[in-house]
């Protein structure tokens, strides 16, 4: 029923056309392609799972072979794209003043809709913002990023990242892996989009600390060093996931984490000289989605076998003691262990760990996270 009325809806908008009645046909037009929009908003949404799994359910589920969704654009949508930017040169054809731009701006949309280019907060590269740990897009004045490398005090890889919800960017480089975190939120201040990261990293870092993984928020100023800027796409064997992972060769994965513990895209990359150029000035996309969600800790438990995770540092010594003295004045917590060199960055350590340099927008990102 509810298709045959948008259909009727298409059909009535189109007579009206003629007799100069847009605002009704703009309505009516809106009205039919309305479930797009909102089959677009769902889209990313996990599905939420009720009730425990039976034997027989779990081994159908592992029998189901994974696969990643092809990033074409829904034909429906397309269609309707093409319909609108039609209806847009016919109105132009009548004469009409503002009936062009509203059709055509909507058929325009919808063909932009779920293009890369089209997601809110990809337009333009990362900038940092200096004496902060925030980067924010050049073209883009809204939408705020923070990245924090993760210390590891564990060989549980998978497990202690397991309720790490966001994206996370795995760099292979000759002195050995690095985690990064990459946080991301909307605000139209500074003070909020910093206020609103911290508290993100604050909830991440509640998750995955007792298990034995320390966020270190990076200086927006270093994040080009450390992060290399997105290479060739390197497609990962969809038959052999997550097997894949271990036996392809890239320098750079990206992974999309939500809720649950359940990855839902990924992104391998392999460096190029064009990219070390780029001082990684663009974040890389998880461009290949799973046919069906697989878990944090099989992935990392898959790239262990390609890696050998880094061993705890100074880092994660003063990280650990900073997470252990949670509630108490900071003053007590971080003493300073000499001079840096630099008005910029300080020499401190926590319950007498190893020195540690770092920025004072890092100290002061640290000590709000482990408060």
């Amino acid at each position: 029923m509810g298709t045959k009325l948008k259909a009727l809806a298409v059909v009535i908008g189109l007579m009206l056309l003629p007799l100069g009645q847009w605002p009704l046909s703009a309505i009516l037009f809106l009205y039919a392609t309305s479930g797009l929009f909102l089959r677009g908003l769902r889209r990313g949404r996990p599905k939420s799972v009720s009730g425990a799994a039976t034997p027989q359910d779990q081994g159908a589920q592992a029998a189901t072979a994974i696969g990643f969704k092809r990033g074409l654009a829904h034909p429906v949508r397309r269609i309707s794209a093409v319909v609108f930017l039609g209806v847009s040169v016919v109105a132009f054809s009548q004469g009409g003043t503002f009936s062009p731009l509203l059709f055509g701006g909507v058929g325009v949309i919808l063909l932009l809709w779920g293009m890369p280019l089209f997601r809110l907060g990809n337009f333009g590269s990362l900038q940092p913002v200096g004496e902060s740990i925030l980067l924010k897009r050049s073209l883009d004045p809204f939408h705020w990023f923070a990245v924090a490398e993760m210390k590891l005090a564990t060989r549980h890889v998978g497990k202690a990242l397991g309720g790490i919800d966001e994206t996370l960017l795995v760099t292979i480089a000759e002195d050995g892996p690095s985690i990064f975190v990459v946080a991301r939120t909307t605000s139209a201040t500074l003070g909020g989009a910093e206020e609103s990261l911290l508290a993100r990293f604050r909830e991440l870092a509640r998750v995955s600390a007792p298990l034995g993984a320390y966020l270190l928020p990076v200086d927006s100023g270093a994040v080009a060093k450390l992060l290399p800027g997105s290479g060739e796409p390197t497609q990962l064997d969809s038959s052999g996931w997550p097997s894949s992972l271990s036996t392809t060769d890239y320098d750079q994965l990206v992974i999309e984490a939500r809720r649950g513990g359940f990855v839902h895209a990924v992104g391998a990359y392999r460096k190029t000289d064009a990219s070390k150029a780029e001082a990684s000035s663009i974040l890389p996309r998880a461009s290949q989605e799973l046919s069906r969600p697989s878990l944090v800790w099989e992935v990392f438990q898959e790239l262990g076998k390609k890696v050998q995770w880094p061993k705890p540092d100074g880092y994660t010594t003063f990280l650990a003691g900073m997470f252990a003295t949670e509630g108490e004045a900071i003053g007590g917590r971080v003493s300073e262990a000499g001079s840096s060199g630099s008005p910029q960055e300080v020499l401190v350590q926590s319950l007498g760990t190893p020195a540690v340099q770092v920025s004072r927008a890092q100290l002061r990102a640290i000590a709000r996270i482990y408060s």
